[in-house]
C-alpha cells in the first residue's frame, strides 16, 4: 500500500514501506507508525484556514481531532486511530486509563513516542463502549 502517483509510479516514500526498507535512523519497522508530539507545517496551515470545529487537533500525531468534550469529528484516513476502528461521532472517555482530556491525550502521545506499548483509548459509541489500540 501507498501512495501513487498519476504516472503510475510510487513514490521512493512509498517503494521503501512495501519493501520492508527502514527510513535511515529509524527503530521501527518500515509501515509502522511513528508518534511524535511536533506538529507539521501542513497541520498547522490547515488549523489556521479550516472552521474551528475541532478545538483539539492531534492529526500531526495519530490522526484525529476532537471537540472540547471528546467527540472525534475528524480522521485521517488510514491515519492510526482510523486504522485501530475509531470513527467520527465516537467520544473518547479515556486514554490509557486515564479520565480523557486534550492535556492527558497530548502526555499519552509523547510518552508513546518513546514506547513499544500502544495508545489505548476507551470509545463510547451509539451507547456502546469499546477500547482500540492505537499503533
Amino acid at each position: 500500500m501507498g501512495w501513487r502517483s498519476t504516472t503510475g509510479q510510487g513514490s521512493s516514500r512509498s517503494d521503501s514501506t512495501r519493501t520492508g526498507h527502514r527510513c535511515a535512523g529509524s527503530k521501527r519497522p518500515a509501515g509502522s507508525f511513528l508518534y511524535t508530539d511536533q506538529e507539521r507545517e501542513l497541520q498547522r496551515e490547515y488549523d489556521t484556514t479550516a472552521p474551528s470545529r475541532h478545538l483539539v487537533s492531534f492529526a500531526f500525531s495519530i490522526g484525529l481531532a476532537l471537540n472540547k468534550a471528546g467527540e472525534v469529528n475528524d480522521l485521517r484516513w488510514h491515519g492510526a486511530a482510523f486504522r485501530a476502528g475509531v470513527s467520527t461521532g465516537a467520544t473518547v472517555v479515556a486514554v490509557n486509563g486515564r479520565e480523557y482530556s486534550a492535556g492527558v491525550m497530548a502526555n499519552e502521545i509523547a510518552r508513546a513516542e518513546h514506547g513499544r506499548d500502544p495508545i489505548r483509548l476507551l470509545l463510547k459509541y451509539q451507547g456502546e463502549y469499546k477500547t482500540v489500540l492505537v499503533d
